[in-house]
């Protein structure tokens, strides 16, 4: 708690002890432990931001790409939109990829993920799956999750998928096992499996727009003591 600075915001805090120094430097100069990583998102992130407003809001977020690249990278999106993607590359979906980019870089396996799996009865309600959905289905509590009021034997499906993947991925270090379709290794381009309405894997995913904001983060990185 001495530690904990006005600056210190969703951000681990460096003590010293537990927490050494900036969590993406120690991550790019290989100082983190060297295990299996699984890491991902979800495909309305900017829930969060919707949620908490003011300065988090996905249009202030918004803002630190200049009109021209949120032009060329985010093509055909209303306003909105946009910003909601902005903000859910900014705050969820780069970061993971940069964690992940530097867990490879140790030789440590890492899978990504992208969810789109939206429980049915919330489908028209929002335009994607919140930040935090994917809790109450990997951990098969979705009878109890707040604002959903019937579960559906397809959502159920599904939760039933995501919670054998972790649990196959918390015994091995691998998310793959007897049954479950093939999720393969994130690679340096950007392998993700989109659990969905059928699970996919997604080469590339959406590599410019995530490279983009892993840039900026580093320049910001080289600029820390």
């Amino acid at each position: 708690l001495a530690a904990y600075g006005p600056r210190d915001r969703f951000t681990p805090v460096i003590d010293g002890e537990l927490v050494p120094g900036q969590v993406g430097k120690l991550f790019a100069a290989g100082r983190q432990h060297r295990v299996p990583y699984l890491t991902g998102g979800n495909s309305w992130e900017a829930s969060l931001g919707r949620a908490i407003g003011g300065g988090f809001s996905p249009e202030i977020a918004a803002r630190l790409l200049p009109p021209a690249d949120q032009a060329r990278l985010y093509p055909d999106l209303a306003p909105e939109a946009r910003a909601d993607a902005i903000f859910g590359d900014l705050v969820i979906l780069a970061p993971a990829r940069y964690l992940a980019a530097r867990m490879q870089a140790t030789g440590m396996p890492v899978h990504r993920y992208y969810l789109t799996y939206l429980a049915e009865d919330r489908r028209g309600r929002q335009p994607g799956v919140a930040h935090a959905d994917d809790i109450a289905f990997v951990m098969g509590s979705l009878e109890r999750e707040p604002g959903l009021r019937r579960v559906s034997a397809r959502d159920r499906a599904a939760s039933e998928l995501l919670g054998r993947y972790w649990v196959q991925f918390a015994r091995t270090g691998d998310p793959n096992g007897p049954g479950l379709p093939a999720w393969p290794r994130d690679t340096v381009a950007g392998t993700v499996v989109e659990p969905g309405d059928e699970v996919l894997v997604r080469e590339g995913f959406a590599a410019a727009r995530l490279d983009w904001h892993v840039a900026r983060g580093e320049a910001l990185l080289a600029r820390l003591p």
